[in-house]
């Protein structure tokens, strides 16, 4: 019974972080301070890979507009920010969250990371 109350604790935890990352910031404005967990860090990192497939699906980086590109230089430097500001706990929590083979197909299919 413990158990289901912790998982419970953790989804509602999570749920809540997703509505407000979700709603509440543009990807880039994502504060690193805000992030707790393996999970924080893989729903922001989504979030800005999400907005750079928006960008780019279904177009070459040529054809992007002056404005398209920067921004996506943007949402970059973010997830790097996001990357290098985790801490081993926090990778090895990372690997286990429920959306982070997600996140891997995302960054390699579209390349996100050159």
């Amino acid at each position: 019974m413990k158990t289901n109350k912790k998982y419970f604790k953790s989804l509602s935890y999570m749920l809540v972080l997703i509505s407000f990352i979700s709603c509440s910031q543009k990807p880039e404005d994502i504060p690193v301070s805000d992030l707790k967990t393996g999970c924080d860090y893989v729903l922001a990192i989504e979030k800005c890979s999400d907005a750079i497939i928006d960008i780019i699906s279904n177009k070459k980086w040529g054809d992007l507009k002056h404005e398209d590109k920067e921004y996506v230089k943007i949402l970059r430097s973010k997830i790097k920010e996001l990357d290098k500001s985790m801490n081993k706990t926090i990778m090895d929590e990372v690997k286990n969250c429920p959306s982070y083979e997600r996140l891997k197909i995302k960054l390699i299919e579209y390349k996100i990371l050159k």
